[in-house]
This record gives C-alpha cells, sequence and structure tokens, in this order.
C-alpha cells in the first residue's frame, strides 16, 4: 500500500504499522465515546444543540406539507394513517364502562346506565361537534389520523353551546397556529410558534388566525390572530422533549424514504413500459428531409415519442442507438424491501403489515411481529385516553349535570333544574375507558394460556376479557341474556368448556398438542 495513504488512514482514526511481508491496521486508542468523536468521516454529523422548538420553527410547516403530501399520494403512507385509525381507535371507538358505587360500595347500576345512555346520546349528531355532521367515533378517528399525520391537532371547547348539553368541540387543523408568532411579552409571558406560556412554560392562551392560512378563498382576507385561552383549547401532541410546544409529525424520520421510493418506483415503472414498447425505424435513401418528430424541448431538440408497435422513419443522416432499458432491475424487490423494513421502523409497525407482504414469514415470526406492533398501539390508546377521552367526559359531565338536567340522577327531579356539588361530581366521575383489543393470534394456545393464567392467579377473568377490548359486566350481562332467551325458547345452550369426546374440536385440540 503506497504511503501515501497513511495520511487517510490517520483521518479516519487508524494507525499504519508497515513489516517487510504485510501492512496492518490499528484504531488509534482514545478514551470517552465513539459518538462524540470528531474528525473528517463525522464531519457531516451535527455537534450543535438547539432546542426542538427551534428546529420545528424554522421546518414544521414544511413538514407537514410533505406529510400531508405523502397522505394523499404514497400508497405506504396511506396504509399506514388507516393503520393508526383502526387500532388505535378502532370500529366501535373508545367504549365508556361506568363504575359508579353507592354508599355501601358496590355499583350503581342506575347511576351507571343514566350517565352511558347519556354519553351516547352526546356522542350521536348534531350534539358532538359544532357542525353538527360527525358523531364522537367519527371525531375520535379523525384526532388520531391528523395527530399521526400533522403530529398534532387542537380541539375548542365550546362550552354553552346551542344542544341539549351545553357543550360541543370544534376540531382545528394546527395551521390556524402561526409558527412565525414569537415574541416576549411584557407581563413576563412569551409566545412560542403561537402558544402563549408563562414563566413555568405552562400554555396559558393560543394565538389563533381566524380563517385557515392556507384556503385560497381568504388569501385576500386580513387574517387577525385571537387570544384564546388555554382552557378552551385542548392541543393533542405527543411531547418528546421537555419545553416543547408543538407536534411533530409521526413520519417524520420515514418521510425521506418514502418519498424516495415513491420516484424510484415511478422511474421502474417508466422503464418497464419504456422496455416493453421497442421501437422500429426506417433510414430513407432519398435527398434531405424536414424531419420534426413529435416536437421539440425548450432547447429545440427534437422529441420524438414512442408506443407499442410503432414504426417511424428518420430523414438522411439520422442514425438510430439502441435503447434497452431492463427495467424493473434484477435488484427492485431486495432494494423495496429494504427500504421499506426502514420506513416500518420508524413508523413502529411492522414491515410484514405495511407493505402487505407476507412472503416468506412462518408463525413464530409473524407472531412476534404482531405481538410487538401491538404493544406500540396499547402504549398510543393509553395516551389518547389519558389527554383527550378523559378531559373531554369531565367536561361533559360538568357541563351536563350542572346547566342541564339531561342526566336525572336517583333522588333529583328530572323536571328541575339539577346542579352538582363538588363533591358528587367525585362521585359520578368514575369513568373507565376500554380501548378495542385484538382477536388471539393463535386462538387454541391462547385461550389455553389464558385458562391456565386464570387458574394459577397470574391474571382475572377481567384482564382476560379486556385484552379483547371488552368489559367483563358486558360479558356476564350479555350471557345472562343468552341463558335467558334460551330458556325462553326452551332451547339449551351449550356452554361446556371442554370439548366433547371424539368431537372436531377435541381431534383439532389433541392434534395441536402432538404438534408441539
Amino acid at each position: 500500500m503506497p504511503k501515501s495513504l497513511d495520511w487517510i488512514a490517520g483521518k479516519l482514526g487508524y494507525e499504519v504499522k508497515r513489516t517487510n511481508s504485510h501492512v496492518q491496521f490499528f484504531r488509534k486508542p482514545r478514551r470517552g465515546f465513539d459518538a462524540g468523536a470528531t474528525g473528517d468521516i463525522f464531519a457531516d454529523w451535527t455537534t450543535t444543540n438547539r432546542t426542538l422548538n427551534e428546529d420545528l420553527r424554522s421546518s414544521l410547516k414544511k413538514m407537514r406539507a410533505r406529510s400531508r403530501d405523502l397522505a394523499q399520494n404514497n400508497d405506504y403512507m396511506k396504509k399506514f394513517l388507516r393503520m393508526t385509525r383502526v387500532n388505535i381507535i378502532g370500529p366501535q371507538g373508545v367504549h365508556l364502562q361506568m363504575k359508579i358505587q353507592d354508599s355501601k360500595g358496590t355499583l350503581d347500576n342506575l347511576a351507571n346506565q343514566l350517565v352511558e345512555s347519556a354519553w351516547k346520546h352526546w356522542g350521536r349528531m348534531p350534539n358532538c361537534t359544532v357542525t353538527g355532521d360527525q358523531t364522537w367515533l367519527d371525531l375520535q378517528k379523525m384526532v388520531v389520523e391528523t395527530i399521526a399525520r400533522d403530529g398534532e391537532v387542537l380541539i375548542q371547547r365550546v362550552r354553552g353551546f346551542d344542544n341539549e348539553f351545553k357543550y360541543a368541540l370544534m376540531p382545528l387543523e394546527a395551521d390556524h397556529l402561526p409558527e412565525d408568532l414569537n415574541k416576549d411579552l411584557s407581563n413576563g409571558h412569551k409566545i412560542r410558534m403561537g402558544v402563549e406560556l408563562d414563566k413555568w412554560n405552562r400554555p396559558v392562551a393560543y394565538h389563533l388566525t381566524g380563517q385557515h392560512p392556507g384556503d385560497g378563498a381568504t388569501l385576500s382576507v386580513r387574517n387577525d390572530v385571537v387570544r384564546v385561552p388555554a382552557d378552551q383549547i385542548i392541543h393533542l401532541f405527543v411531547k418528546e422533549r421537555p419545553g416543547q410546544v408543538r407536534g411533530v409529525p409521526w413520519a417524520h424520520s420515514s418521510m425521506t424514504r418514502l418519498q424516495m421510493i415513491g420516484g424510484y418506483e415511478e422511474a421502474e415503472l417508466v422503464g418497464a413500459r419504456s422496455s416493453a414498447s421497442k421501437m422500429g425505424f426506417f433510414e430513407s435513401e432519398g435527398g434531405p428531409g424536414d424531419y420534426k418528430g413529435d416536437g421539440v424541448d425548450a432547447a429545440g431538440n427534437i422529441i420524438s415519442e414512442f408506443s407499442p408497435g410503432t414504426m417511424e422513419e428518420l430523414p438522411p443522416g439520422v442514425t438510430f442507438k439502441a435503447f434497452n432499458p431492463g427495467n424493473p432491475s434484477a435488484n427492485f424487490k431486495d432494494f423495496l424491501k429494504t427500504m421499506l423494513r426502514g420506513v416500518a421502523s420508524g413508523l413502529n409497525v411492522s414491515y410484514n403489515t405495511l407493505g402487505s407482504d407476507l412472503e416468506g414469514v412462518n408463525f413464530s415470526s409473524i407472531r412476534s411481529g404482531v405481538l410487538e406492533e401491538r404493544e406500540c398501539w396499547k402504549d398510543t390508546q393509553a395516551w389518547i385516553i389519558d389527554h383527550l377521552h378523559r378531559v373531554v367526559f369531565e367536561e361533559w359531565l360538568t357541563m351536563a349535570l350542572t346547566f342541564q338536567p339531561t342526566i336525572p340522577m336517583p333522588g333529583t327531579n328530572a323536571g328541575l333544574p339539577f346542579r352538582l356539588p363538588l363533591r358528587k361530581f367525585n362521585k359520578f366521575n368514575a369513568a373507565h375507558w376500554q380501548a378495542r383489543g385484538w382477536a388471539w393470534v393463535d386462538p387454541m394456545k391462547d385461550v389455553q394460556a389464558n385458562i391456565l393464567a386464570v387458574e394459577k392467579g397470574f391474571k382475572s377473568v377481567s384482564d382476560v376479557v379486556a385484552e379483547q377490548g371488552r368489559d367483563l359486566e358486558d360479558v356476564l350481562t350479555q350471557k345472562k341474556a343468552d341463558q335467558a332467551l334460551a330458556e325462553q325458547m326452551g332451547v339449551p345452550l351449550a356452554l361446556a368448556t371442554e370439548p366433547e369426546p371424539n368431537s372436531p374440536a377435541k381431534e383439532a385440540k389433541e392434534n395441536d398438542d402432538d404438534e408441539d
């Protein structure tokens, strides 16, 4: 190896030892962390520390626009957003199960039924939103998808709204918060990207534009900023760093790959179509001709379009050089799979689900991926319940019971206004939220495992039922109703816990045990 390369090795953190027969490279000894090392190899790796707010101030608007573009035009991004809506909220939404207790500590079934019924009624159109065109389930799905796509969403609480509950919600896109509104106020507060903070960095107000800045119809109209107190706004975003005031699109680390994947697929598609549309040419031996092709580009070059089965005559002096793109390339499949795996990791979903690719998987691998992905969904479910469902329910309960007798509690006159004391509010504010669950990956093995866990005391029956996204009280109530209906109809209802001898279920269980 030439000695001139010793300098390059030194820049890369190596030292060279030469003998008569060979050359050896050794890592230079150093203390500290490799991630804190310097040198040419790390020259493009930033060493500047800034607050996340400062990073967002300059790039949030662009990231949000690009995320929305991917949501409209990229198949994988659309799949991810659909996955968030389906797995976090589900077809039935996050279910309310009241656990109000009486003075003896037992469930107050009447009070629970009244609150649940009123909540369900408010969640129908037109009560839930100010526009009257969404249910509570519709709003939950839209909110989750908006947070995933834009990184954040605003919901304005409208107290005293003209409905029987005196309460409604108005969702707003994050564009109403101007990212360029940043200043310090004379009262010690500060505004960061439209959010007014006190000395503890607690939001005290939101400075919102009256019209959506992206609405072309309002570009010629003055868009004044209105200060809205923080207790009227629910600002939903996942806080990743202390002091963060705005949300980041969930696909921010995967957006570059997704965009490049789209461009690469388009290039391969065009190349494949070109390869399948090979043309033939006839060269004329006549005099000079006026060859015009199909037009010219901006530089004056002749453009000749091609399509399958087309033959074209060339003018004298013009020769044809064969063009055979050979697309799609042999590496297309493997490259696309590698890129999508990186995207899936950034989105916290399994590659097989995002890419709709079950090729080469076995039961153990797909089970492991599905279970890991579900844990991520459960984590987000718990977050959305704490920051949306509990907040909305507590304020709804206060408004419904204080200003309008929509929930006639036991011992009250439903025809008279009913004002709820604070001590009673704490009693009635006993909401239990049950997010959607999932079917077992391997029903036979999972059911048997749960039976064993309950028998050994590692789980309760409520835990098993909750994993399926249901509530034990509802299950027992339905089971009792099934038994009563069966007795009324005179039809025996088989509820055996073990399969009958020689039954298909028994044989399937035995075969499954043999495989183990």
